[in-house]
């Protein structure tokens, strides 16, 4: 890692250290507990270290939207699980989730699989998440957007 101030070094540990996607909201509030900085800060080192690959991100939603962050290369391609007890439709939710080298979010997994309605995919996603067969997260204000993941994303 390059040689960075106190708070992107924070940044880089929270992110090191946790077992999924951050939304910035999430990493301000962690960074503001130890040390007195504005948001605009954290959002400029956060961008600085994505900018220079030392973390990655990625950009949720329309408008003012929400930003994701994790560290770098938490999203290896190892062997797809076997999903042979899901339903076929499920399996083939799983499968792109598994497939992906970043979390997707729900409108992203419907284009894949355009035989079902968003609100179809959203189902069946809560389903197999709620089954432990993918990784999911609620991110942004209000309704917000679902991210995905595979399970072992984040396994160290």
């Amino acid at each position: 890692m390059r040689r960075f101030d106190a708070i992107s070094q924070q940044l880089v540990r929270i992110l090191q250290t946790s077992d999924q996607p951050l939304e910035t909201a999430e990493i301000i509030a962690l960074v503001q507990s130890e040390f007195p900085v504005s948001r605009k800060i954290i959002l400029k080192r956060l961008h600085d270290l994505k900018d220079s690959e030392e973390i990655e991100a990625k950009f949720l939603g329309s408008g003012k939207g929400v930003w994701v962050w994790w560290r770098k290369s938490a999203f290896k391609k190892g062997p797809l699980p076997d999903h042979s007890a899901l339903e076929p439709s499920e399996k083939k939710l799983a499968s792109v989730i598994d497939s992906s080298l970043y979390p997707l979010e729900t409108k992203e997994v419907t284009e894949q699989v355009p035989e079902f309605s968003r609100e179809q995919v959203l189902r069946k996603l809560t389903v197999i998440w709620g089954d432990g067969v993918i990784k999911g997260k609620q991110v942004g204000s209000g309704k917000g957007v679902w991210i995905w993941w595979r399970v072992d994303a984040f396994e160290k």
